[in-house]
């Protein structure tokens, strides 16, 4: 064993480096899989955001590409009459993109102009009217609206704070109109009231009944002794209408709705929970006043029937529905101010049911130590939070990324409309770290790295895990690590291209306080020695003494490296397999119960003794030796994937307009050919899920994608249907 390669194994062990060994303080790396993404201004990408102000709009919030995509397909004509329109609104999104990234902040229109602006102070003269045209004409057509953001350490609360205000000012649109209506009729009573008293029949209040241009036209004294004979004697009883002023007086105090409500939006959970709890007894009596309201408005109210119910009409009282009536709470917080005091409000809040939604914002998806004090951080357990809270199996609960929230929309818009309470956990990079990536990148880079990967639970979608807990939005969600095609030039400037995981390992380069985990290799090693982070994890105890564990990496000059990490990383990275195959037991890949219940199944299955089976070749008929000749036959030019009646997914590869759209998705399954048009090249390099989605992302509608090839997959009958109109193909 060579010196080098003995040093290297010992700084595994122990973390400690030798005096020649290199570390990572000399330069700056950063994961090889992210290395081409580093520059995002290069990129047409999920951001910045835009949330929308159109408050009846399904989404919250959508993509400054979505929009631009949108708006192109809508104005720009097919082929090279659209080209230079196309090619000027691009340059405007890219200006945008550039604004938002160096700090510009406005809404959509502002962004707008200011981009417009810079575009045309530096067109030349030839230039300047034809993009002023383009310009223009996007400028009409575009129909969104609202406030761009980026991805940093604010997105989460802001983006979530606009959808739960969108979503309460929808959800109190029917109690405002209730609450209206009441006060109206009940106003209308008591005024009806008045009028048969003869006070209403004095001659002042008589003049006050008349318009100004008439009130010389009457004697109202002559008037008051005419009407007041015929004043009516059927008046309100007296307790009726003490009743009704009551009612009448609590819609209207009331401080739930209005200009001067209550503030349903916090940093705290005991402060919200103290709110909620101080506000539930006149929460009972606006309630009781409503009911009492309606009866009384239909003449239905008997004191006999209902003074006993409602003189103990209490909060206990108050059902599910009535809850419904009055706005949810928001609750944002990050794991740097969380304490066991949050800990235990949220378990509360959780087992109560109360309508009370948090956002937990999580930096240290990792769970790393502290410099000073070597104590754990927060985030090693305000990040199970999330997995915790599942088990009482009463609360909605979304894990996601910050990179992802706007693809979740979905899911964020059933917990916000779930009745009891919404944990969303979001892990969202550190204001204060100098990272080496962009935080998008970083945010995605924790997700596809299993280190916090996505999933939601919502137990109002069924009985059972198989409908309420989703892990669907995660890359290859049946495998350990997802994969990816790494191209490099190897010491002797041959091109090389390898399929490597993406680990928690690869994700720690993206968080310098764990620089000293790692050190570089540098050399050449005994073949086998070196081994890749997801394949030691594979490794037999027996196997693994003498290798070490690495990861590729790119430095700053973009010269590829190989860095060995420590055990406590490789402890860290286990600690997430291990979190992950929970994970997919939950959402039904790799569950254990199911592979012993199946092989206990087959072992019952009595096996007779029976003879070997004897081939017999017949004669081929002529029809199937016509079948065998043309199978035989040379091919002809290939155009793509064939259509199979055989469930297999294919494309229309000559159809294909070049739109990445597919291959974005999952380079794995899908790729180019020499023209530039899209094949299928794996089937098997990525979900069901991918192939639906793929399909219904394609401009042309060309992508047909069969049957499900794993029959294990969750929620394929929902898949199978969505594929129906995309699974025939030109005749």
């Amino acid at each position: 064993m060579s010196v080098e390669l003995q040093d290297l194994i010992n700084f595994h062990l122990t973390g400690q480096r030798c005096a020649a060994a290199t570390g990572l303080s000399e330069t700056r790396f950063c994961p090889a899989l992210l290395a081409p993404y580093r520059n995002l201004s290069e990129l047409r990408y999920d951001f910045p955001l835009v949330l929308l102000d159109d408050e009846d709009s399904p989404a919250f919030a959508d993509t400054l590409t979505g929009i631009i995509n949108r708006l192109l397909r809508d104005i720009a004509p097919q082929g090279n009459a659209g080209e230079q329109l196309r090619r000027h609104i691009l340059r405007l999104e890219g200006r945008i993109r550039e604004l938002v990234e160096n700090g510009a902040q406005g809404s959509l229109g502002e962004l707008w102009q200011a981009a417009e602006k810079s575009l045309k102070a530096e067109a030349g003269k030839a230039e300047r009217e034809p993009l002023g045209d383009s310009l223009n004409t996007a400028r009409f057509a575009l129909q969104s609206s609202g406030v761009v953001v980026r991805c940093d350490d604010r997105l989460p609360e802001r983006a979530l704070t606009h959808a739960w205000q969108r979503h309460e000012h929808r959800r109190a649109r029917g109690t405002l109109a209730r609450l209206s209506t009441l006060t109206i009729r009940l106003r209308n009573m008591l005024r009806v009231d008045d009028l048969k008293t003869s006070n209403s029949r004095t001659p002042s209040e008589l003049k006050k009944t008349v318009g100004k241009h008439f009130k010389d036209a009457f004697d109202f004294e002559l008037m008051a002794d005419v009407l007041g004979d015929s004043t009516p004697r059927n008046h309100l009883p007296a307790e009726r209408r003490a009743r009704i002023r009551e009612v009448l007086g609590m819609l209207e105090k009331q401080r739930f709705f209005g200009e001067d409500a209550y503030r349903f939006l916090f940093d705290s959970l005991p402060t919200a929970l103290k709110a909620y709890t101080d506000r539930l007894p006149e929460m009972a009596e606006v309630v009781k006043a409503m009911s009492i309201a309606e009866l009384e408005c239909d003449n239905a109210y008997s004191p006999e029937k209902h003074d006993n119910y409602f003189e103990r009409f209490g909060p206990d009282a108050l059902a599910p529905e009535d809850l419904a009536l009055f706005p949810t709470y928001l609750v944002t917080l990050h794991e740097d101010d969380c304490s066991t005091l949050d800990t235990a409000k949220l378990m509360e809040i959780v087992s109560c049911d109360l309508p009370i939604k948090v956002l937990l914002q999580v930096s240290d998806a990792l769970g790393t130590r502290k410099p000073s004090n070597l104590e754990l951080h927060a985030g090693s357990y305000v990040q199970q939070l999330a997995h915790t809270l599942m088990a009482p199996g009463s609360a909605f609960v979304l894990q996601t990324t910050a990179a992802y929230l706007a693809r979740h929309q979905g899911q964020i818009a059933q917990g916000l409309e779930y009745e009891g309470a919404a944990i969303f956990s979001v892990f969202v990079p550190s204001a204060n770290d100098e990272q080496c990536l962009p935080d998008y990148l970083v945010a995605a880079a924790a997700l596809e790295a299993r280190v916090f990967p996505a999933f939601s639970y919502d137990p109002a979608k069924g009985a059972g895990l198989i409908d309420r807990f989703d892990i669907r939005h995660n890359p290859e969600s049946g495998n350990d690590w997802p994969s990816r095609e790494l191209c490099y030039e190897d010491s002797e400037l041959q091109s090389v291209r390898e399929d490597i995981a993406f680990t928690p390992a690869d994700f720690a380069l993206t968080c310098n306080e764990l620089s000293q985990h790692f050190t570089v290799a540098a050399g050449d090693f005994d073949a086998g020695k070196l081994v890749p982070v997801a394949d030691f994890l594979a490794l037999a105890a027996g196997e693994a003494f003498d290798k070490v564990p690495f990861v590729f990496a790119v430095d700053e000059d973009n010269r590829l490296v190989r860095l060995v990490i420590d055990e406590y990383l490789v402890r860290r990275v286990r600690r997430s397999l291990e979190r992950w195959h929970a994970l997919q037991e939950l959402g039904g890949e790799h569950n254990s119960y199911a592979a012993a219940a199946r092989a206990e199944a087959q072992a019952k299955i009595p096996v007779t003794d029976m003879p070997p089976i004897q081939e017999v070749r017949e004669e081929p008929e002529a029809d199937e030796m016509e079948a065998e000749a043309e199978a035989e036959a040379p091919p002809d030019e290939p155009a793509g994937d064939a259509p199979a009646d055989d469930g297999e997914p294919y494309i229309e590869t000559p159809r294909c307009t070049t739109c990445d759209e597919c291959t974005n998705r999952n380079d794995r399954m899908f790729a180019y050919d020499d023209n530039k048009q899209a094949y299928i090249k794996d089937p098997d390099a990525g979900t069901y899920r991918d192939l639906v989605e793929a399909a219904e992302l394609c401009q042309v509608s060309i992508i047909h994608p069969g049957m499900p090839r794993n029959p294990a997959e969750s929620g394929l009958a929902e898949l199978v249907e969505r594929a129906k109109p995309f699974q025939v193909g030109p005749d």
